[in-house]
């Protein structure tokens, strides 16, 4: 797990969250921000691997999700994102549903993985397509890396995975 916090007061307050499974059980990756700006909240929680292991993880939380005006993940994540997470920007006043809507998306994960089967074989394939995906589109790409420079998103992108 590698969770790290954010700060560039007062433009960003924030905390990222990464997951992986053990590479002996058959789960997704998950992945998560809540990020606080001057005028909204941003907050992204999806699963991500093979489309067998991270259909439903999130399902039970659809209503939740959509009362934030959850909206389909980035472009770039399609390929290996469940289709069922939490990406929404929302108001500052919203604070405390988004917490609970982020919360829960990191409890019905938790339950899942508990469940996962053991692997029939060590794949970090779906690690790999995430790597490839977040390094090539995540903070490199975004504000975080034009705000705290390109060689500390690199550090960061990076941070996730080692």
């Amino acid at each position: 797990m590698v969770l790290s916090h954010v700060a560039l007061r007062p433009l960003i307050e924030g905390v990222a969250l990464v997951i992986h499974p053990s590479p002996k059980r058959a789960a997704p990756i998950f992945g998560a921000d809540l990020m606080a700006l001057p005028t909204r909240i941003s907050v992204n929680a999806d699963v991500y691997g093979p489309p067998e292991l991270r259909r439903g993880v999130l399902t039970d939380l659809a209503e939740s999700f959509r009362r934030l005006g959850s909206h389909d993940g980035p472009v770039w994540s399609k390929a290996i994102a469940s289709g069922e997470g939490l990406h929404a920007k929302c108001s500052l006043r919203l604070v405390d549903d988004v917490f609970a809507a982020l919360t829960g998306s990191v409890g019905h994960y938790l339950d899942a993985l508990t469940r996962a089967p053991v692997a029939s074989e060590t794949d970090d394939h779906a690690s790999r397509e995430f790597f490839a995906a977040f390094h090539a589109n995540g903070p490199r790409k975004g504000a975080l890396g034009r705000v705290f420079g390109e060689a500390w998103a690199e550090r960061y992108s990076r941070l996730i995975f080692e």
